[in-house]
C-alpha cells in the first residue's frame, strides 16, 4: 500500500534528516493518520445527526468554533458596545478561516434538515427558546482552543443566567479528540465525537521507539515551544483539510531549525495541507497497529492474557466468527478479555472509531458474546433494537464485558493447536488383510525401489 515517505516530497522532507535519523523520522511519517475530505464531510454529518438527535425534542443552536486571539479576552459574545477602560473601540467581529469553514459549510448544508439554527444572535435565540447549543469543530488537541471558545460563550450575561437556571446547556461536537482533552473537556460539556485522536501514546511504538521520536522533533524542530505539538499534544492526526496545530513542528515547519534549508512536507501552510499527489497516495491508508503491541507497551494485562492473546492472534485463519465483522469481533473480544471494558480504552486499544467500535460490539452482541451494548448503544444516541426510542446514556458510564459463550469462544481460539496428520483409511483386500492404498496401482506404474546399498563394517568404510 502506498505511503507518503514514498512519495517525491515525502522523500525530500526524508532528505532534511541525517541519514541515522531518517529510519526514525520514517517511523513518525507512517504514523500519520489521514481523514480524507470525502470521509470528513460524511462522518461529520452523521456525527451531528446523531448529536441532534430526536428533532421534535429541543431547539438547537450550532456555531462553528473558531480561534479567538487574546485581544478577545475581555469581550463576550455578542456584545457590541465599548468596554472602556480596558479599550475604547467596539467589540471586534471575526471572519471563519482555516477549517471553521469547512465546519461552516457542513453546519449551512445540514441545518433545514435537522433543524439546527446557524450563527443566531441572543435575541434569536431567546425567541426560538434555543435550550442546547452545539460548538462544532473538526479537531481537538490540546483542548486550548475550544475551551477559550466556551469560556467566551458562557461569558454572555443572559447566556451565563439561562445556563445557571438549566434552561441552556452547552454541548462539544467534533470528529476526533484526544484522549487527555476529552477527559478534561467531559467536565465542562457534553462531548460528541467520531474517533480518538492518533497520538504517540495511541500507537503500537515501544516506550523506546516513542522516546526516539520525541528527541528527533525537538532536534529538528524550528517552533521552539512546539516541538511536539501545541501544549505537547503529539497528536498524529491529520486532514485533507489541515494539519492541527497539536501536530510536530517537523510535519509542518516551512523552514528549519536555526534558519537552515528545509523541504517542507506541506507545499504552503498546514491549512492548504497536502498536494494532490501526496492526498492520492494517501487515500485509503490506514497507519500500521497491532492490538498485542499496544496493550503490551500499555502494561495493564497479565502475562497469562497475554499469552492467549498472543495465541489467538498468531492464528491465520478465523473461522469460529465467518463474516464481515469476524476480525473485528475476535479484536474486541480480546481486549475486553485483557481488561479494557471501557468504550474509550476499546477504541485506543483497537485503534477504532466509534461507529466502528458499535458496529462490531452489535454484531457480538447479537452472537452473544458480550453484554452491555445496550448501554452503549443509548450512549451514541441509537437504539439497541429496531424501532425502539433513544435515551440519553453516558459513555463513560458504559462497560463491555464478556458472557460465558464469549469467554469459551476465546479459551478454544486460544488453545495450543498440533498440526492434523491425515487420517489413513483402511481398504480390506483379503479376510484379515490390511491396505493403506488408497487407489489400486497397476504394476506397470507402480514405481520401481532403489536397491539399499551394501553394507560395509565400520573400520572398512
Amino acid at each position: 500500500m502506498p505511503t507518503l515517505a514514498m512519495t517525491r516530497r515525502g522523500q525530500a522532507w526524508l532528505g532534511n534528516f541525517r541519514e541515522e535519523d531518517q529510519p526514525v523520522a520514517r517511523r513518525l511519517l507512517d504514523g500519520l493518520e489521514m481523514v480524507s475530505d470525502t470521509q470528513f464531510r460524511r462522518e461529520m454529518k452523521n456525527l451531528i445527526a446523531r448529536a441532534r438527535g430526536d428533532e421534535s425534542s429541543s431547539t438547537v443552536a450550532a456555531y462553528a468554533v473558531h480561534n479567538l486571539p487574546k485581544r478577545f479576552a475581555p469581550h463576550y459574545f455578542g456584545c457590541e458596545r465599548p468596554h472602556a477602560p480596558i479599550t475604547p473601540l467596539v467589540c471586534p467581529t471575526t471572519a471563519h478561516t482555516g477549517s471553521e469553514m469547512i465546519v461552516q459549510n457542513i453546519l449551512a448544508k445540514t441545518a433545514n434538515a435537522l433543524k439546527i439554527a446557524v450563527d443566531p444572535t441572543v435575541d434569536e435565540m431567546y425567541a426560538s427558546q434555543v435550550d442546547r447549543v452545539l460548538l462544532v469543530t473538526d479537531n481537538v488537541a490540546s483542548g486550548q482552543e475550544i475551551t477559550t471558545f466556551l469560556a467566551f460563550m458562557q461569558a454572555n450575561p443572559r447566556l451565563r443566567s439561562w445556563k445557571s437556571f438549566g434552561w441552556l446547556k452547552f454541548e462539544i461536537i467534533t470528529h476526533s479528540i484526544t484522549e487527555s482533552a476529552l477527559v478534561s473537556l467531559s467536565r465542562q460539556a457534553v462531548v460528541h465525537f467520531e474517533q480518538l485522536s492518533r497520538t504517540f501514546e495511541s500507537t503500537d511504538w515501544s516506550n523506546h521507539q516513542i522516546e526516539e521520536v520525541r528527541a528527533l522533533c525537538r532536534k529538528y524542530s524550528a517552533i521552539r515551544r512546539e516541538p511536539l505539538g501545541r501544549q505537547a499534544a503529539e497528536s498524529l492526526q491529520v486532514f485533507g483539510h489541515t494539519f492541527g496545530n497539536g501536530t510536530p513542528a517537523v510535519l509542518r515547519q516551512t523552514a528549519g531549525p536555526h534558519g537552515k534549508t528545509w523541504a517542507p512536507l506541506l507545499p504552503h501552510d498546514r491549512d492548504y495541507a497536502l498536494g494532490n499527489a501526496e492526498m492520492a497516495a494517501l487515500q485509503g491508508y490506514r497507519a500500521p497497529h497491532s492490538l498485542v503491541a499496544t496493550l503490551r507497551r500499555l502494561g495493564q494485562v497479565s502475562i497469562i492474557k497475554m499469552l492467549r492473546l498472543e495465541r489467538v492472534a498468531a492464528q491465520p485463519r478465523n473461522r469460529t466468527l465467518p463474516g464481515r465483522y469476524g476480525n473485528g469481533i475476535l479484536a474486541l473480544l480480546t481486549a475486553i478479555d485483557a481488561g479494557y471494558q471501557s468504550p474509550v480504552d476499546l477504541m485506543k486499544a483497537g485503534s477504532m472509531s466509534l461507529t466502528r467500535l458499535h458496529t462490531v460490539a452489535r454484531a457480538a452482541y447479537d452472537l452473544e458474546l458480550i453484554e452491555g451494548y445496550e448501554n452503549l448503544a443509548l450512549a451514541i444516541g441509537s437504539s439497541p433494537h429496531p424501532g425502539g426510542a433513544a435515551t440519553t446514556f453516558s459513555l463513560q458510564a458504559v462497560e463491555l464485558v464478556l458472557t460465558d459463550h464469549g469467554r469459551q469462544l476465546l479459551r478454544r481460539r486460544a488453545r495450543p493447536r498440533s498440526p492434523k496428520l491425515r487420517p489413513i483409511s483402511p481398504n480390506t483386500e483379503g479376510q484379515g488383510s490390511l491396505s493403506i492404498r488408497t487407489q489400486e496401482v497397476k504394476n506397470s506404474d507402480r514405481p520401481t525401489p532403489k536397491e539399499a546399498p551394501p553394507y560395509y563394517p565400520q573400520q572398512l568404510r
